[in-house]
């Protein structure tokens, strides 16, 4: 899959309406919940060891602005 506008060791903080625990860590598996989510405006994907022993996703419904973080990695949808 293809992944939109990936930033590399980012947070977006805030804005979540959801998070949830992925039991691969894959970025991929966040992206394809946050294309087919409407509300999905951005995501950050959390590597296992960061927060705990697993990835996390965080799904947010605005654009919170980009903070440098070691272990994550955020995309926003693209305005087509």
């Amino acid at each position: 899959m293809t992944r939109w506008n990936l930033e590399l060791n980012t947070d977006r903080i805030g804005a979540d309406y959801s998070n949830m625990y992925i039991s691969q860590p894959d970025l991929d598996l966040c992206q394809q919940i946050h294309v087919f989510d409407e509300r999905c405006q951005a995501f950050t994907f959390v590597m296992p060891g960061v927060e705990d022993d697993r990835a996390w996703c965080y799904f947010k419904n605005g654009v919170p602005s980009p903070t440098p973080r070691e272990g994550r990695n955020s995309s926003i949808r693209p305005r087509w």
